[in-house]
């Protein structure tokens, strides 16, 4: 069965001008299948400070997850067994297949075989991964008026991840190896790794005014975002001892493969424009204006317009 362990701890104060927040939270869950688990740990903190009509506000906030996966395979491996085949044999040694049908078909001797998923996990497999990440957010709110608002935000996000996965040479998946002449890449080595970042920043400007029956709203919010990511992956085979448990004893790469990685970066920039009218909470206009550019594009169409109108009408307020 499943478990979860959750723990958090959080501490708050200030005064009129300044608030603070600080907390911390540690989430472990045990998973289904023996062994697995996950693991999160998180650090958050807030700053406000208002001054007069400006109020800023900054968030911190720090991540850390790390996971295992079962050495005993997936629950599905099991069910899909037969109840009455024995995992262990006469002198109590795990076997390590099960026959499911033999005999002779047009003159030959055939065997089909299911693997016993208990026999790996007396071998000494991984399967593991973890990622690290951070984010930070700044806000800026003015006031400056009863009808206009400024507001203005800057993120920054990072993460960094990775994962590791370890088949010895004595893994079932690798039982027919000796007679396809593949013994030397017995054994097989997953590695993994990635990272990504971005960085946004958005400003913009608000009136809002209520005069009679006449509710009036437009903005004009202007955004610019970079982002890049990276990812490697390498597979080795060839490992002669089922301990030598790090990628750097494999003999070989993939058959048929190669390392093999990308790396990627993304620009963004638009402004965005949008009124709203209502008379009596009864008749609705809406009207928005994008203008952005993408580097995902081609260097003669990065640029692109849209555009919307909508209108509305409350019956529910009519006085039929």
């Amino acid at each position: 069965y499943k478990r979860q362990h959750k723990h958090s701890v959080n501490l708050e104060g200030g005064d009129e001008r300044m608030r603070y927040q600080a907390g911390g939270s540690f989430n472990k869950v045990t998973g289904v299948m023996k062994g697995s688990e996950r693991n999160t740990f998180n650090l958050n903190t807030t700053l406000s400070y208002t001054y007069k009509n400006l109020i800023f506000r900054n968030t911190i906030e720090f991540t850390r997850n790390w996971s295992v996966n079962s050495p005993y395979g997936s629950f599905s491996e099991y069910t899909s067994l037969n109840p009455y085949w024995a995992p262990y044999d006469e002198e109590g040694n795990l076997v390590k297949r099960f026959t499911v049908h033999h005999g002779f078909a047009e003159g030959s001797y055939y065997e089909s075989y299911v693997y016993n998923p208990l026999y790996n996990a007396t071998l000494n497999t991984k399967n593991e991964s973890a990622y690290t990440e951070v984010n930070d957010n700044f806000s800026l709110d003015w006031k400056i008026s009863d009808v206009f608002r400024a507001t203005g935000t800057f993120s920054y996000r990072r993460q960094e991840s990775g994962s590791n996965v370890f088949y010895p040479a004595g893994h079932t998946m690798f039982i027919n190896y000796d007679k396809n002449g593949m013994s030397d890449r017995k054994g097989q080595y997953s590695k993994k790794d990635e990272a990504s970042e971005r960085v946004s920043l958005q400003a913009g400007v608000n009136f809002n005014k209520t005069f009679g029956d006449h509710l009036l709203f437009a903005n004009v919010t202007w955004n610019v975002s970079t982002s890049k990511a990276m990812s490697t992956t390498v597979i080795a085979e060839g490992f002669g001892n089922d301990y030598m448990d790090d990628i750097s004893f494999g003999t070989n790469y993939e058959k048929n493969g190669k390392p093999r990685g990308s790396n990627s970066k993304l620009r963004e920039i638009g402004v965005i424009g949008a009124l709203n009218y209502s008379y009596a909470d009864r008749y609705l206009f809406d009207a928005s204006l994008r203008r952005s550019a993408s580097s995902a594009y081609g260097k003669d169409s990065r640029w692109g317009t849209f555009w919307s109108l909508g209108v509305g009408w409350n019956l529910h307020h009519e006085r039929f």
